[in-house]
């Protein structure tokens, strides 16, 4: 058993990759098509809940995936990943993806992903089937058709995008429905003469634009530009008890990019992410909301002699209701299969309206291990450094699997 372990420790560790936004940037259309996945489904688009704790941001951070792996996670069309983190007593914040790809002819394949998010503000569950068409006509031209399925069918969303895929890199143009079916299985319902509690019209097209650019690496750069907009859209709703129409008209606009260098042992990158929401009631109380959400993050990560790698993300979240900075640094030491890793994290917000000014730091401790490129895990555990608080902040989990 010994001979057993002292062999795998001596086996390399997996290599670096690099930083991506794709995931954040369908996150941001996520958040804005799954009506289910929010507190209020009737509510605004982006809705956070009430201010939190002032360690919540370290909360949700400490077991995330590293922002270097992105791009390895964003080439790679299978596998799975996820992450878990004790909140309190009761509550763990959670986040699950898996994806997998069949081949189905000579230049088509069928994806099928699953991703799950659940923290005190999201609980949602998305699953997405998508037809992949590339090398069209025996050109560059690549097409993509994606169906999000829901629970409740008016709740379902779809997406086809097409682009052009070369040396350079790829753009791609994509088209975003919300809530096709809506009007459909209203019209179904109504013709039988079912009792709804609710009925739900849309006024016109509930459509979204987006382009997407991402570059291959390139004397040591890359790049990835994102852009959308939902022009607007009115949904009308009325009830037995409301029979005048209340209409909800829904616009955003979006935009993201992110600019990376990398030599052979370290990368450095700076990303930012950004959207603003509109929503327009009519007869109600509340007339409009406006709303927006920006991340902007410099991250570096680089590899040391005697097994060690370092990197650091800061991070700046501006929401309505509060800014907050996050510093995260960890040392990683990976002889082989065993591992371990100490890092330092340290979370800031000035005072805001239900939110109490302060600083939280916290002292982070894991155990990780590897097999080749197909598992990675680490597990451990927060160490408040705050005095006037209890030292045990919490543990938490991080599995990649591929194959």
């Amino acid at each position: 058993m010994i001979a057993t372990l002292l062999a795998l420790s001596l086996l390399p560790a997996p290599a670096m990759s690099g930083g991506s936004l794709e995931d954040a940037w369908f996150g941001i259309w996520r958040r804005l098509a799954d009506r289910t996945g929010r507190p209020d489904p009737l509510g605004a688009q982006l809705q956070n809940g009430p201010p939190q704790y002032l360690e919540y941001a370290l909360d949700l951070r400490l077991s995330a995936f590293d922002t270097a792996t992105e791009d390895a996670w964003r080439t790679d069309p299978t596998g799975a990943r996820f992450f878990v983190q004790s909140l309190d007593e009761f509550q763990l914040t959670n986040r699950a993806q898996v994806k997998t790809r069949a081949v189905v002819g000579e230049g088509w394949s069928v994806d099928l992903r699953y991703d799950r998010q659940q923290d005190r503000w999201t609980q949602s569950h998305l699953l997405a089937l998508t037809v992949r068409g590339q090398d069209i006509g025996n050109t560059p031209i690549f097409v993509e058709a994606t169906l999000y399925p829901r629970w409740e069918k008016i709740d379902a969303d779809a997406m086809l995008a097409v682009g052009l895929s070369g040396r350079p890199g790829q753009v791609r143009l994509r088209l975003v429905a919300f809530d096709p079916f809506n009007d459909a299985a209203y019209s179904l319902a109504r013709s039988r003469d079912a009792k709804l509690p609710d009925n739900r019209d849309q006024r016109n097209a509930p459509l979204g634009f987006a382009i997407e650019a991402l570059s291959v690496r390139w004397r040591g750069w890359r790049a990835e530009l994102y852009g959308g907009i939902v022009p607007g859209f009115t949904t009308t709703r009325t009830t037995p008890s409301e029979p005048i129409p209340r209409g909800h008209r829904r616009s955003a606009w979006m935009a993201g990019g992110l600019v990376e260098y990398a030599q052979d042992r370290w990368l450095a990158g700076l990303s930012a992410v950004n959207v603003d929401t509109q929503d327009h009631w009519s007869q109600r109380q509340v007339a409009t909301i406006d709303a927006f959400e920006r991340e902007v993050r410099l991250y570096a990560t680089g590899r040391l002699p005697a097994h060690l790698a370092l990197r650091g993300d800061l991070i700046q979240v501006a929401r309505d209701r509060e800014v907050r900075w996050i510093l995260d640094g960890r040392l990683r030491w990976t002889p082989g299969r065993f591992g371990a890793e100490l890092g330092y994290m340290r979370g800031s917000r000035p005072s805001t309206i239900g939110a109490r000014e302060g600083v939280a730091t916290r002292l982070v401790t894991r155990m990780t291990f590897a097999i080749d490129d197909a598992l990675w895990l680490a597990f451990g555990t927060g160490w408040d450094l705050d005095p006037k608080d209890t030292i045990y902040d919490g543990s938490g989990l991080t599995v990649t699997l591929d194959w």
